[in-house]
């Protein structure tokens, strides 16, 4: 092998060993800033008066709706735009350029689209509620890579399919555009709270893996097209205090085992 070909090799296996490292962020309030009001302009006007406090100065103390870490004040770590009607998509907000994003609140606007798989890059994300928008399609799938995730609320939108989510521990999906059958594969959420799936195009018996959700307190199925019997096997969920099954076609007795959990309220 020539000194040319060697080099050419050496250079190739460098670039391999780099791609297997993951891509370090590097933030700075500049660089927030600008993703922010970047967005910001991409948006249908009007907007509300109270977004004309986002410039590329004072970050983190002057920007209506954001929130930046307690420790240092230097990095975005909560967004709360809640109810501003706001009009648009999420395709051109660089999720990557907040890296310490915690909370993100997008309930209550007029946002549609594809929910964009950049959103994955929110590694600290915790709390995500993006209620009462137009999203469409199906969740990122890497979604489930966001193991510090634990609060998804996504009702009444237009999305079709939830995907793998181990690790969540509330996940809303009233009024979605969800079909078929629930997968078996929901006995792997073993840390859910409350899952909520009313409202759907969900269709079939009840699954009897739903009764491995042990640490469930609400479960909602109500306005689906379930039928066949309820199964026994929801006894088996002892902390649930909330079940909602009506408007189905779910048929014969209510099973003794859900009669006697205790915390039913």
């Amino acid at each position: 092998m020539t000194n040319t070909h060697k080099t050419v090799h050496t250079l190739l296996i460098h670039i391999l060993l780099i791609s297997l490292f993951p891509l370090k962020i590097t933030t700075s309030p500049k660089t927030e800033g600008y993703a922010l009001v970047k967005w910001k302009n991409t948006l249908i006007p009007p907007l509300p008066p109270s977004l004309s406090s986002w410039s590329l100065n004072n970050l983190c103390t002057n920007w209506y709706s954001i929130t930046c870490d307690n420790t240092t004040n230097t990095t975005v770590s909560d967004i709360n735009l809640s109810g501003l009607n706001l009009i648009g998509t999420l395709s051109q907000l660089s999720f990557a350029s907040l890296p310490n994003l915690t909370n993100l609140n997008l309930s209550g606007n007029n946002l549609g689209g594809s929910i964009p798989f950049t959103i994955c890059t929110l590694s600290k994300l915790t709390f995500l509620d993006m209620d009462s928008n137009l999203f469409e399609g199906m969740l990122p799938y890497k979604l489930e890579k966001l193991k510090e995730l634990q609060y998804l609320s996504l009702w009444s939108n237009n999305l079709n399919e939830i995907g793998n989510l181990k690790k969540m521990r509330i996940l809303f999906f009233y009024q979605n555009q969800l079909s078929g059958f629930i997968p078996m594969e929901i006995e792997n959420m073993k840390e859910i709270k409350e899952l909520d799936l009313s409202r759907n195009q969900l269709c079939g018996p009840i699954p009897v893996e739903i009764g491995k959700l042990k640490e469930v307190t609400m479960l909602g199925l109500s306005q689906n097209q379930f039928f066949g019997p309820i199964p026994p096997e929801i006894g088996n969920i002892k902390k649930l205090r909330q079940l909602y099954l009506y408007q189905n076609q779910l048929s014969g007795l209510i099973p003794v085992e859900i009669g006697s959990l205790k915390d039913m309220v």
